[in-house]
């Protein structure tokens, strides 16, 4: 079941939904901080919290608590059919956290799939370690339980719990109500593996339209008419950003290139061979260009200690792990200067 996040402002209080497996979080992480960082600006501090999934991976499931903990209020939750997983951890850092009653709630030990040599293995071993660690301290924190205890349930592998059972050992905080469960959530409980059959309590609406009315933001009774309405507002707003960031690209090109032929490290003629190395790599062209020594630079610093050309055009092909090792400064200074790179180097090693 893809992942669908939203937040909005009702009566003054954060309305946040997570709907499905906390997967592929990057992908809707740019439109769901924007409706964050619009909440926050309106003053809202207390948050409301829905969660129906069966996991996923614990880092993006850590990032999207952290966000939700930013807003420094009162944060209460509600749980849907299932909350399994990286749910659980981010259920456990609500204040209050109430089960629907035929809930299925779910918890263990991280998982995460290794690659790479013995070093690497170990290193990401930690790393698991380290997790394990923090949401056994988590679970202890919120049912009053001993690590130990904690420790206990979890060895064995899935612990499942009922919503009763889930009150009754302090994970969550009341039981009310009955979740609705549809196909998608049907067999999102069943590929998680759960013990526990279910049946369908609602069949989904049929549509013309080809979108699921709940990943657009809207409710799953919602009309064609305000589906339209809505893909036409989201793809506006596509659109724009879009060519926001492009502008923002291009500029950021020119000024370089500009700069470096008034600088005379680069002659006219080789303007547009530089500008499409910048447009393709721009910290690695700006990196080379700030090698080569302007014409006006004094004899005894233009021999000064500069990486060779070869080293900086072997950069291109880094991983994370090299820029890490290899040249840590000039990965942070990738975040400022080339984001997508960096997001997309990180993203890639921390997977």
């Amino acid at each position: 079941m893809a992942l669908v996040i939203t937040a909005e402002n009702e009566g003054g209080k954060a309305q946040i939904k997570i709907i499905g497996a906390i997967c592929n979080w990057r992908n809707s992480a740019e439109d769901f901080e924007y409706h964050i960082d619009q909440l926050r600006k309106d003053g809202v501090t207390d948050v409301e919290l829905y969660i129906n999934t069966s996991g996923g991976s614990v880092f993006e499931a850590a990032e999207i608590s952290n966000i939700i903990q930013s807003f420094g209020g009162v944060i209460n939750g509600k749980g849907g059919a299932i909350v399994a997983s990286a749910g659980t951890y981010i259920a456990s850092k609500c204040n209050r956290f109430e089960l629907s009653s035929n809930t299925q709630y779910m918890i263990h030990k991280p998982h995460a799939v290794f690659q790479g040599n013995e070093d690497k293995i170990k290193s990401d071993l930690k790393l698991l370690e380290n997790m394990t660690t923090d949401y056994i301290k988590t679970y202890a924190d919120k049912t009053g339980m001993t690590e130990d205890a904690i420790r206990e349930l979890i060895t064995g592998g899935d612990y499942w719990m009922n919503a009763t059972e889930a009150v009754e050992k302090g994970f969550v905080d009341s039981v009310a109500g009955e979740a609705v469960i549809d196909a998608e959530t049907m067999l999102m409980i069943e590929a998680s593996s759960s013990p526990n059959k279910v049946r369908i309590t609602q069949q989904k609406k049929e549509s013309t339209m080809e979108f699921n009315p709940v990943i657009l933001g809207l409710n799953a009774d919602a009309s064609d008419a305000e589906i339209t309405a809505r893909i036409t507002e989201l793809k506006a707003f596509e659109d724009k950003i879009l060519l926001a960031q492009a502008n923002e690209a291009a500029a950021k090109v020119s000024k370089l290139i500009a700069d470096a032929v008034k600088d005379k490290k680069i002659p006219v003629r080789l303007v547009a061979t530089y500008t499409k190395m910048a447009t393709d790599d721009f910290a690695t062209t700006q990196q080379i260009l700030d090698s080569i020594p302007s014409a006006t630079t004094p004899l005894s610093q233009q021999l000064g200690d500069t990486p060779k050309l070869d080293t900086l055009l072997a950069r291109k092909d880094w991983k994370y792990a090299d820029w890490a090792e290899k040249d840590p400064k000039g990965l942070t200074k990738m975040m400022d200067d080339d984001s997508a790179r960096f997001a997309a180097l990180s993203e890639s090693y921390f997977e």
